[in-house]
């Protein structure tokens, strides 16, 4: 028992609000894990399914991936637009693991 109290670190309540005030745990949490690649992923997802972008992009990489009188996208418009969204998640990945972004 007397180990165990040996052992531990004893705070002042100073110590104790610095470390658990809400922005550094809102801050260590934003650090620890990957909230900016997943709000960047996020945002150019939905650039992905505007209309701008698939009319004037993806219909430019190939006609058929896009079907005007379904006004949807086809199978091959869904694969472009994930190999799209694949590769930037390389880019924001290799970004934010350099600490660029």
């Amino acid at each position: 028992m007397a180990n165990i109290i040996n052992d531990c670190e004893l705070l002042s309540f100073d110590e104790y609000e610095q470390k658990n005030d809400l922005f550094t745990l809102i801050s260590n949490i934003y650090d620890s894990s990957k909230i900016k690649t997943a709000f960047l992923i996020f945002l150019f997802y939905m650039c992905l399914n505007f209309d701008f972008f698939i009319e004037n992009v993806l219909m430019k990489i190939s006609k058929n991936s896009f079907d005007i009188q379904k006004d949807k996208l086809t199978t091959k418009g869904i694969i472009i637009s994930g190999m799209i969204l694949s590769l930037f998640y390389i880019m924001i990945d290799l970004l934010t693991n350099n600490s660029i972004i």
